[in-house]
């Protein structure tokens, strides 16, 4: 059951219309990708989707007078860079991999925009975590395994969207056991600028995501 303190009056209509919007915005993009004639000018918008539900789930942050909570986003965004330029350049880390057109324009070998992907994926799994009702370090380690959870979904379809490929197509345990140990450390870095009313919108936009790529995973293992 939702923690009733963690919901209180943050279901408004605002909050509601924001959610609505995105679910829209999610299923016009598995439809989009699901047909060959859309496919791929679905794929060049997955940037902008990327950028607007970050938006999304900082406008409706609780306390947006929090200086540290915007530090921990720019600290999340630039260590998330650098660790995939680290990543896609040695192998060291994830193995290795490399980035394809769909995330845009890359520095390094690595899309600009990958950094602002892992501060979207932590503060919305936490902000599940968080609707959930879980508290303390349980509160991490959920954030921790939603984020693994959803790497899950994304590698086998990675390739598909036109985001990044592995070489020899093989998806090394290595990936995951690099993405628990990055999770477990932004987690921890963004509970702490987490308030006790549950950005709702930030909340659904990584249960949108977790189904879109659900649904993406069926449809192409299908093609």
């Amino acid at each position: 059951m939702f923690n009733k303190l963690t919901v209180g009056n943050n279901y408004n209509t605002a909050t509601k219309t924001a959610i609505a919007f995105f679910a829209i915005i999610y299923i016009v993009g598995i439809t989009g990708l699901a047909a060959s004639k859309t496919y791929g000018i679905f794929t060049r918008l997955i940037p902008f989707t990327l950028l607007l539900s970050t938006f999304g789930a900082i406008l409706f942050h609780a306390d947006h007078k929090d200086s540290k909570f915007y530090k921990i986003l720019i600290y999340i965004c630039l260590s998330g860079y650098i660790i995939e330029v680290i990543g896609v350049n040695s192998g060291i880390i994830f193995g290795h991999y490399s980035y394809l057109s769909a995330l845009g324009f890359k520095v390094y070998n690595t899309p600009v925009i990958i950094g602002l992907n892992w501060f979207l994926l932590t503060y919305t799994a936490a902000s599940l975590s968080n609707l959930l009702g879980i508290r303390g370090s349980t509160q991490i380690l959920t954030g921790v395994a939603f984020m693994v959870l959803y790497d899950f979904l994304v590698e086998p379809v990675a390739s598909f969207m036109q985001m990044w490929e592995w070489q020899y197509g093989i998806i090394p345990l290595q990936n995951y056991a690099a993405w628990f140990i990055i999770a477990l450390l932004m987690q921890t870095m963004v509970k702490s600028v987490m308030p006790q009313r549950t950005n709702l919108v930030a909340a659904m936009l990584f249960v949108l995501q977790f189904v879109f790529f659900a649904v993406i995973n069926l449809i192409s293992n299908l093609k």
